[in-house]
């Protein structure tokens, strides 16, 4: 195994911790300043290195990406017939005036006769 250079526990400068210190009158904000600890990693274990060839394709697996996918097929689905309908309702509204303007000229037509 190799040695590393790096130090097991490498300290930073000084990090802003916020405690919050309540008291009957008010609350304040009491502002501490200590060293960052970060411990390094030193090995990779080793199931982070499976093979993902290995990986068996089980019933749970596919309903699950069944379940995980399905919501948003759906939503696709109803939000395109919204957007569609959105930009036909100007030429249904027209559609629609052009009927009643001729049911219209119909029936004074008909009350003229």
């Amino acid at each position: 195994m190799e040695t590393s250079s790096f130090p097991s526990t490498i300290l930073f400068g000084t990090h802003n911790n916020y405690t919050s210190i309540h008291n009957s009158r008010n609350n304040r904000i009491k502002l501490s300043s200590q060293p960052c600890k970060i411990r390094a990693i030193s090995e990779v274990a080793a199931t982070t290195t499976a093979d993902p060839a290995q990986v068996e394709l089980t019933w749970e697996i596919v309903v699950g990406a069944l379940a995980g996918v399905t919501p948003f097929v759906v939503a696709g689905i109803e939000f395109s017939q919204r957007i569609v309908s959105f930009f036909l309702a100007p030429l249904k509204l027209l559609k629609t005036l052009v009927k009643l303007e001729q049911i219209g000229k119909a029936t004074v037509e008909s009350a003229v006769c």
